[in-house]
């Protein structure tokens, strides 16, 4: 007798098999499981049973129908392309345009998110960001002193750890051998810093790679530059001719969305061995940027609260009663400080939120300006189908298949005209990083975030789009549907025009506030800043160059005025926008007042002439008579005083310096015009100056600049010329505003475009509804005139609700961005006339030209339309 398969086995594929194929199947099974149990043994047989049993459980014998439901599916989803490509082609004009303005918008809005994206990734690389925070005056200062650190670490108990940052200098040159490299962003820091931020190692041991004086770290970008591809720990390089430092360690470049940008980082006991005491004892100088690592994140509110009585346990030397509101502190989140901080003396320029905001109301304005378009135009499409639909009903085709049919036509386009935006978005992003000067890769908006997000507003857009005028459509009697015209359905007639009255609400916002933009940026271009600085470069003054011109001041500066196309030359500590240092000054006359501490800068007697500054009272510097120190103050300082100082004896108490002030200047704007001019304190201490100024005459600018740099290599053959024009130095002051402008004129127009084009589709199918009418008319007597001001009345009516409501929302949003302006534009009334005027005009035109055809027409073709 013959053994048995797996009674188990059997059961699974009698519950799958269809009943008209299983006898066979079974009887073959059966047959190789004898002639297996037979030729491999028992175990083998009811392996091979079981296995060749799975291979029979096809699609093809299932007894659930999935042969018949794939056919099924499978011949409607083909039925359905096909009517969607031949409604795509009898309507392709417009199909085309409501595509296009889609795709155009999906594209926009997507580059936006990514740069939003981009903003708001500011120090998230850092693994411990949620527990980092820098503490800071809660007034207006990015600084604390040096002593703060170990003080606020040994009050709290909460805090993990405490680093600090310092900069070394301005613009720095390394050297090594016959290479050098330059770099603006050199800091000391302490070796805490390297597990506070969590520094990648490439060469080197982190521990004890800070705690050595004279030893540095350098990124990858500076080890490259000066060594190549050689391993540098050990290796030691020179800064500005003057000092040496031993690499003990190279990192990772530090991310590229991070405020703190380094090329390398010097010990911090470096600054304390040429630092004096006094100095880095004092709790009123403020120099470090302070991190903390906090043990939690949920430990940042208390820490916060408890910085007024940390500030009085640091501060116990002073009278409670006399700390103000300068004198207090905060703790600032790590990811806030790109965002949320523009107080003096930041490690560089950060952005501001308002820039988010603007951008992100961008991206929004123009995805709904292009799906209101897409979605009316749509509606209208599907609504010059109804006689369509209603012959499909008297063949047999149920509501639910003709809902079927539209909305997969609107999905459809939804979803191509989002695939056509992807790409244009991949290939527009190389031009728009080079627009705002940003470093976006393609690659970031693959992520699988995005593409979820991107492919549910496909579809979602796709249903909110298809839906209504589907169900609208396939309502009510068959009869109904063929003789009716949909198209004018009151309920479609005030959605469309609220969509269109919307759509330019939003143009008009844009077109205005392109406007207002544009006079704030040419206003702050042109205002009177009160310095010249057209043809000035400035020149990195360092080690022996810089000893030369201490030494031989008067004989250089001759020689290099000797120079053709030199005007003058002169030599300051800072440049325009860079952080001034703030010191104590005082009158004589005044000692014991309360002073607060004063912006100052270190010049030279030609400072004055080289900036094209004004000189309003008094005399400027003479060096034959201001052989020690000597003070020029500004108009504001002399406000705060009350009195004209010129002549007084006064003191910059932080560093000890006493002389007379000489002289009173016009205010200038020694930052950027989003602040006003504060009290400003001219120094003449030329040995303190670190930047030599050209200021030169005629076109021969480049010959002039290689003649100088000849000239000054005469006197320091290793010297690197390394200069910058003032006016790059100042427009990088306004990078933000001038990077949203640039943004505002191409957006603005794009969404103008998408507008119009959807007016455009809208006007030409409004025409083609009225043909009938319009033939009527002219066979009763109406004029051409006439026929068109009945056409464009509909939607003129519908721009002017738009203009009436966008102007006051532009009115807002416009004062809401000028107030982050100290010096701004006063709104004129024509700033929001005019674009909306513009606006009017365009869509009247292109509404003319589309019914212009119609009204030409022969009332007899007219009257033969379908």
């Amino acid at each position: 007798m013959n053994r048995q398969p797996p009674k188990w086995i059997d059961r699974i594929l009698e519950w799958y098999c269809h009943p008209a194929y299983l006898d066979e199947i079974k009887g073959d099974l059966y047959e190789s499981f004898w002639k297996w149990d037979k030729n491999k043994g028992p175990f083998q047989a009811r392996v091979l049973y079981a296995i060749n049993t799975l291979f029979f459980m096809r699609m093809y014998n299932s007894r659930f129908g999935e042969k018949r439901f794939q056919l099924k599916t499978t011949s409607m989803l083909t039925h359905l392309l096909r009517v969607s490509y031949r409604n795509f082609r009898k309507h392709k004009t417009h199909n085309l345009a409501n595509i296009l303005g889609l795709t155009v918008g999906v594209a926009i809005s997507l580059i936006m998110l990514l740069h939003i994206q981009q903003e708001l990734s500011y120090e998230k690389t850092y693994p411990k960001h949620e527990r980092i925070a820098r503490v800071s005056l809660r007034h207006d200062w990015a600084k604390s002193s040096p002593v703060l650190a170990e003080e606020i670490q040994n009050y709290f108990s909460d805090l993990e750890s405490v680093g600090r940052f310092a900069r070394y200098g301005g613009v720095n040159i390394l050297s090594q051998d016959n290479k050098k490299f330059i770099s603006k962003n050199i800091f000391q820091a302490d070796q805490q810093t390297i597990n506070i931020f969590d520094f990648e190692f490439v060469h080197g041991n982190p521990a004890g790679a800070l705690e050595r004086p004279q030893t540095m770290i350098l990124t990858e970008k500076a080890a490259t530059a000066l060594f190549g591809d050689q391993n540098p720990i050990g290796k030691t390089i020179e800064a500005n001719e003057t000092a040496k430092f031993e690499v003990t360690g190279v990192i990772k470049d530090l991310p590229e969305n991070s405020h703190i940008k380094s090329d390398a980082l010097i010990s911090m006991s470096t600054f304390y061995e040429r630092i004096p005491q006094n100095w880095t004892q004092s709790r009123g100088w403020m120099v470090m940027y302070t991190y903390v690592l906090m043990r939690d994140p949920s430990d940042f509110d208390q820490i916060n609260a408890g910085l007024t009585d940390f500030l009085g346990h640091y501060s116990s030397d002073r009278d409670p009663e006399d700390l103000t509101f300068e004198d207090r502190m905060e703790l600032m989140k790590l990811t806030d400080i790109h965002l949320h901080s523009d107080k003096i003396q930041e490690m560089g320029q950060n952005s501001s939120v308002i820039y988010i905001y603007v951008f992100c109301a961008l991206a929004i304005i123009i995805i709904l300006i292009a799906c209101v378009n897409f979605v009316n135009i749509f509606t209208t499409l599907a609504l010059k189908r109804a006689k369509e639909v209603g012959i499909r009903r008297i063949i047999g085709a149920t509501k639910k298949q003709l809902v079927i049919q539209l909305l997969s036509e609107a999905i459809l386009s939804s979803f191509l005209a989002f695939t056509l935006g992807l790409g244009f978005c991949l290939l527009a992003l190389p031009f728009y990083n080079t627009l705002v000067e940003f470093n976006i890769s393609p690659h970031e908006i693959l992520i699988l975030n995005n593409l979820l997000l991107f492919f549910t507003g496909a579809f979602l857009l796709g249903v909110i789009s298809g839906l209504y005028p589907a169900l609208l459509v396939t309502q009510g009697s068959t009869t109904a549907t063929l003789i009716s015209d949909s198209s004018s359905n009151t309920r479609l007639s005030v959605l469309r025009k609220s969509l269109i009255v919307f759509q330019f609400i939003l143009s008009t916002f844009i077109l205005i506030s392109t406007v207002a933009v544009n006079q704030q940026m040419n206003f702050i271009q042109t205002k009177d800043a009160g310095y010249d600085v057209d043809k000035v470069a400035a020149v990195r003054t360092y080690g022996k160059f810089d000893q030369e011109l201490n030494k031989r001041r008067q004989a250089l500066y001759g020689q290099f005025r000797d120079i053709p196309g030199v005007k003058s030359v002169a030599t300051s500590s800072d440049l325009i926008g860079e952080p001034l240092s703030k010191e104590g000054f005082e009158l004589i006359t005044q000692t014991g007042d309360d002073n607060p501490n004063i912006d100052m800068i270190w010049v030279d007697e030609n400072y004055l002439n080289t900036m094209g500054i004004e000189l309003l009272n008094g005399r400027g510097f003479l060096p034959k008579q201001d052989t020690s120190v000597a003070f020029i103050v500004n108009e504001k300082l002399v406000e705060l005083w009350g009195d004209n100082p010129v002549g007084e004896m006064a003191e910059a108490t932080t560093r000890g310096d006493r002389g007379p002030i000489v002289g009173v200047i016009k205010d200038y704007h020694y930052y950027s015009m989003h602040k006003t001019v504060d009290p400003l304190v001219l120094c003449y201490k030329p040995q303190w100056t670190s930047n030599l100024l050209i200021k030169m005459e005629g076109d021969r600018v480049i010959e002039t600049l290689t003649a100088f740099e000849k000239k000054v290599k005469e006197s320091a053959p290793e010297t690197l010329f390394h200069y910058n024009f003032l006016n790059d130095q100042i427009n990088s002051l306004y990078r933000g505003e001038h990077a949203m402008f640039r943004i505002f004129k191409v957006f603005s127009l794009l969404a103008l475009i998408i507008s119009c084009v959807g007016l455009l589709g809208l006007a030409s199918m409004e025409a083609q509804r009225r043909t009938k009418e319009v033939g009527i008319r002219k066979v009763l007597g109406a004029s051409g005139s006439q026929l068109l001001r009945l056409l464009n009345k509909q939607f003129m009516f519908l721009l002017l609700i738009a203009v009436v409501v966008g102007i006051p929302t532009s009115y807002l949003a416009i004062n809401e961005w000028l107030s982050g302006f100290s010096y701004q534009i006063s709104l004129s009334w024509w700033i929001f006339a005019g674009p909306s005027a513009v606006l009017i005009l365009l869509a009247l035109l292109i509404v003319t030209v589309h019914v212009m055809k119609t009204v030409k027409a022969n009332p007899v073709e007219s009257l033969h339309y379908e």
